[in-house]
């Protein structure tokens, strides 16, 4: 008897290939509305994750299988740690990283650090203002401890009033990201870079354009960096923009940063990672 899969699943995959995914499978699309273990094979692809111990624990209480096969393990890097994966601690302000180190206050555990400016209180204003110099200077203190180096600088520094590299007008903020060669300034001293360009992943198109061209920059500074993708499920309303998003720079990019901001749609970030699970089982 043949499988006729439901009317729904034809809806979504014309969605999906309005954003140029093609080649998803019928199984594939239907695993995004199954709960059980149909559709949770437990083998990632290859690549780099990055997430916090909290989401980590969060997914890990909805999906086990799934949590432990992306996270547990040490193509991950977890900040505060979870499981098996690389433990990482993250700060947004320069000095607090500097005042941690005087006082002895990062866990012996701790193997990788990570800087993420952004224009918010977490930053102070001086770090805001001169983001390539405060990375140089968080990657020489990190790298005279024997950290390895995260960097993550958020695009919308851009747009920091008197800001030593600013948005022109007219200008998109990705724009002014990549002509104030902040990719390249976050490569010149990191192991590892993640781009903060998921304010366009709704658009799988725009998202892979930037993307590209970030990655590149990094890339032509320091050949040797991995660069990671950020998706968030904040602007991710269900499984399809995560993943669409995803697959556009699978081409570019060495891994993925997976942010469930405040446990928000915890279960599309399930969905998505199962979605990936079963594609990575089908290739092999």
């Amino acid at each position: 008897m043949s499988f006729a899969p439901p009317r729904w699943t034809d809806r979504l995959r014309t969605r999906v290939r309005s954003w140029g995914v093609r080649g998803m499978p019928a199984v594939v699309l239907l695993a995004l509305s199954l709960g059980g273990a149909e559709a949770r094979p437990a083998t990632p692809p290859a690549g780099t994750w990055v997430i916090t111990r909290t989401n980590a624990e969060l997914l890990e209480s909805i999906d086990p299988d799934i949590a432990a096969a992306f996270f547990d393990g040490p193509q991950t890097i977890a900040l505060d740690g979870y499981g098996d994966a690389v433990t990482a601690k993250g700060w947004a302000s320069l000095a607090a990283f500097k005042a941690d180190i005087e006082a002895g206050l990062v866990a012996d555990e701790v193997t990788m650090v990570m800087y993420d400016p952004e224009p918010w209180e977490h930053t102070p204003i001086a770090e805001q203002l001169d983001p390539v110099t405060a990375m140089a200077e968080f990657a020489e203190l990190a790298r005279s401890q024997g950290y390895q180096v995260l960097m993550t600088p958020h695009p919308g520094l851009v747009t920091v009033p008197g800001a030593a590299c600013s948005q022109l007008p007219d200008e998109s903020v990705p724009a002014a990201f990549l002509r104030c060669r902040l990719p390249e300034a976050a490569a010149w001293s990191a192991d590892i870079v993640d781009l903060q360009l998921q304010a366009l992943q709704q658009d799988p198109q725009r998202y892979r354009e930037w993307v590209t061209a970030a990655a590149g920059q990094a890339r032509q500074a320091n050949p040797q960096v991995q660069v990671l993708a950020h998706l968030t499920t904040l602007l991710a309303p269900d499984v399809t923009v995560l993943y669409a998003a995803w697959r556009s720079v699978q081409p570019v990019v060495d891994g993925c940063y997976l942010g469930v901001p405040g446990g928000a749609r915890s279960r599309v970030a399930i969905g998505f990672l199962r979605v990936i699970a079963i594609g990575a089982d089908r290739d092999r």
